[in-house]
């Protein structure tokens, strides 16, 4: 080429070593710039800066297995929350009753696996990361389940010690003394 590809400079970098010293580097630096392009996902892990891997169809339904032999039907639940959903722990905590259609999902329900957006964060009073409002897809057939549940004498009587008097704004999934 009749013209240099680039220019280089010398430049020197002082910095404090380990022992406390003041020293320099000298180092070359280029007019060159390099675009740092953003990695392409290939689907093996979710994107949230931090590669969380999802968990295997082998793990989850180990985990299924293991949560309905426990016999604690909150949280085999929670668990199908958040594996169906994606949902964050805090948010699955937070849901309310009014969060949960009653009127989809039957075995006879031809939609039964349509999904049916929860809103959360933002004006709801279901927590979401940041309060950031935003709407969460649930299967219908997910619905059913928690409507069974809400109807429960379980959780009836877990709503009975709960401090909350309005039913519309109850929590989903309560502890045995109601909180």
């Amino acid at each position: 080429p009749q013209q240099a590809m680039w220019q280089s400079t010398t430049r020197y970098i002082s910095y404090t070593d380990r022992h406390g010293f003041r020293q320099a580097r000298e180092i070359i630096c280029t007019n060159l710039t390099l675009r740092h392009t953003a990695e392409v996902s290939n689907g093996d892990y979710i994107e949230d800066g931090g590669k969380l891997y999802p968990i295997s169809r082998e793990n989850q339904q180990a985990l299924i297995d293991a949560l309905v032999r426990l016999n604690n039907p909150e949280m085999l639940l929670i668990y199908i929350v958040a594996l169906t959903t994606g949902m964050r722990i805090q948010s699955i905590l937070n849901l309310r009753f009014h969060c949960i259609r009653q009127d989809v999902g039957s075995p006879d329900d031809q939609n039964r696996n349509a999904l049916y957006a929860i809103a959360i964060g933002g004006q709801t009073n279901v927590g979401a990361k940041n309060n950031k409002a935003q709407f969460v897809l649930m299967p219908a057939w997910l619905h059913y389940q928690l409507t069974i549940y809400l109807n429960s004498q379980r959780h009836k009587d877990r709503t009975m010690k709960s401090p909350i008097q309005e039913i519309f704004d109850e929590f989903v999934f309560l502890t045995r003394t109601g909180k």
